[in-house]
């Protein structure tokens, strides 16, 4: 191949493939399946967390006449695990994840905590009546 064969080849293969600076989609878009599917979602008012609490809340099977207990046992089987999965999925939703809090005290002056305990000694009304003495007015 001929020097100036090779440098042709060179620069018709840099045009092709491979990562370029701004090539590709933008990071948070998203294409056209994506926002007709986020749309049509939004329209029927059902959200994700909704159609999992449904799941959750669905009401306990039945066994049904003539069903054999194994197929019975099996459905209600199944129904505790959709409900497991369900609550499990939903849950950081509704109950967020607590966090950490760091004590807000200088490194010269810590924060300093206290405890205060108080007992107290409570008897039932027999103790309290061995442990007075007859003929003093209370």
């Amino acid at each position: 191949m001929t020097p100036e064969l090779e440098k042709q080849s060179r620069l018709i293969n840099a045009q092709h493939g491979g990562a370029r600076a701004g090539a590709g989609r933008k990071k948070g878009s998203h294409g056209k399946l994506t926002k007709a599917v986020r749309e049509k979602a939004l329209q029927t008012g059902d959200s994700p967390l909704d159609v999992l609490l449904s799941i959750m809340r669905q009401p306990e099977p039945v066994r049904e006449a003539g069903e054999s207990v194994v197929t019975f046992l099996a459905r209600y089987k199944l129904w505790i695990e959709y409900r497991f999965e369900a609550a499990k999925a939903a849950a950081p939703y509704i109950h967020p994840r607590s966090q950490a809090v760091e004590p807000t005290g200088k490194a010269e002056k810590p924060t300093v905590m206290e405890h205060r305990f108080e007992f107290v000694v409570v008897k039932t009304p027999a103790e309290e009546a061995q442990h007075q003495t007859p003929g003093l007015l209370q």
